[in-house]
């Protein structure tokens, strides 16, 4: 797959957020060919689309594409009509297309892709057509997100079906609600891609009508009923959480997915749910949980565990333990622990914990540490130190004003340095 890095590339290249929306458009099953003015107009609606979703919806997926398809064919061919159209936006030239027929022959091609008899990139092609050419093709995703086999009742069938699930992803960024009760159908399968899908893509479309059902699926107990983690963020996009807190708490006692776990955590806490501090206390005692439940009890302020938390500290043997141990305390300004964040800042150095260390302090506002603090941080360019990627999408609002705390108090360690004079800057 030579041609993998190249696709990244340019999808890092030419993706900027857009929030422009696409006319929709009557549906149609194989494309037709276009009068050279409609086919520019089409071709710029391409690329605001792609410019709004393909990041999200496409670039999310290249991992799970090449690494679970079926045929290597239909994936070669998949990736070399992606390298063509990513090629083309990047030189912003339409002509780019003629050796796959332009857009008619794109469109035609990722048609029949979708038809296909490998199941990853019939789901893969049904969201290139969603993202690209919007409600067009909706008739042909509802048909494949429609399709029944053995998964449907049977949870126990592998490989599993995943192109329904991404069928309905798909059709949840098209500019309708008409199909948000077949899209509801899948939450009925025994197909845990089928459910998935169908929570992300009614979260999408905030069809809160369809809350309780997919709250529900958290406290199934089946045996052969595998859980995951999209109703929680489903309940959380749509806004309805705070009234399900009962219900996403129950996975704090998930055992076999700590996706689920994690989840669960950073949802209440972003639901400041105070009332399940003392549960996810409890997983600081779990060898996998205790750093997401470290960061999740500092979210919600619950400083009443500050002393629990800093036990992490001391195991050095978990360095990413440490990290977030670190970055907990320092969320709850729990200054007492400076002086042992500043040992692991010295002690640590040019590793994560270190890093971290820094950040702790900084939050903390530990300004006694102000000068070794700017030095260990001074490699960061970005102006990023804490994001989502560190927590979770859940608390990415939160994430945002945590590190605006650290910008803000590096700012402040800055202004209370003393000048440099200028002959000693010389030497």
């Amino acid at each position: 797959m030579k041609t993998l890095p190249a696709i990244l590339l340019i999808l890092f290249l030419i993706l900027p957020a857009s929030t422009a929306a696409q006319r929709p458009r009557k549906p149609a099953g194989r494309a037709s060919p276009v009068a050279p003015g409609a086919e520019n107009a089409e071709w710029e609606t391409l690329k605001k689309r792609f410019g709004q979703y393909g990041r999200d919806y496409l670039m999310s997926q290249m991992w799970a594409l090449i690494h679970t398809y079926r045929s290597k064919t239909r994936l070669d061919e998949t990736m070399n009509l992606l390298q063509v159209l990513l090629d083309a936006m990047a030189k912003n030239d339409q002509a780019k297309l003629r050796p796959v027929g332009g857009l008619t022959g794109f469109q035609n091609r990722f048609v029949r892709l979708m038809n296909s008899d490998d199941d990853t990139v019939a789901g893969f092609s049904a969201r290139v057509l969603a993202v690209c050419f919007g409600i067009r093709y909706a008739p042909q995703i509802v048909d494949l997100m429609n399709k029944r086999d053995k998964s449907w009742t049977d949870a126990d069938v592998y490989p599993e079906t995943t192109s329904r699930g991404h069928a309905a992803i798909a059709l949840s960024i098209l500019e309708t609600t008409k199909y948000t009760e077949d899209i509801a159908a899948l939450l009925r399968s025994r197909n845990m891609y089928d459910r998935s899908g169908a929570a992300y893509a009614l979260a999408h479309l905030k069809a809160t009508e369809y809350a309780s059902e997919i709250a529900g699926l958290l406290l199934k107990e089946e045996s052969s009923f595998r859980r995951d983690q999209s109703p929680i963020h489903a309940l959380i996009e749509m806004g309805v959480g705070l009234q399900y807190k009962k219900e996403i708490a129950q996975a704090l006692d998930e055992d076999f997915s700590p996706e689920i776990n994690e989840a669960a955590v950073y949802a209440l806490a972003h639901l400041r749910a105070t009332e399940y501090a003392p549960a996810i206390a409890k997983l600081l005692d779990h060898r996998y949980r205790r750093g997401d439940a470290a960061k999740a009890l500092a979210i919600m302020g619950a400083k009443e565990y500050a002393a629990k938390i800093a036990t992490l500290l001391d195991d050095d043997e978990a360095s990413l333990d440490q990290s977030a141990a670190l970055l907990a305390l320092g969320i709850l300004k729990a200054s007492e622990y400076a002086p042992r964040a500043a040992i692991l800042m010295r002690e640590k150095r040019l590793s994560s914990v270190s890093i971290f260390a820094a950040i702790s302090l900084t939050l903390m506002g530990a300004d006694e540490y102000a000068k070794e603090v700017i030095a260990t941080l001074k490699i960061n360019k970005t102006g990023t130190y804490v994001d989502e990627g560190e927590l979770s999408l859940l608390v990415a609002e939160e994430a945002r004003q945590i590190n605006q705390r650290v910008v803000n108090g590096l700012e402040q360690f800055e202004s209370r340095r003393p000048a440099t004079p200028r002959a000693q800057r010389r030497r």
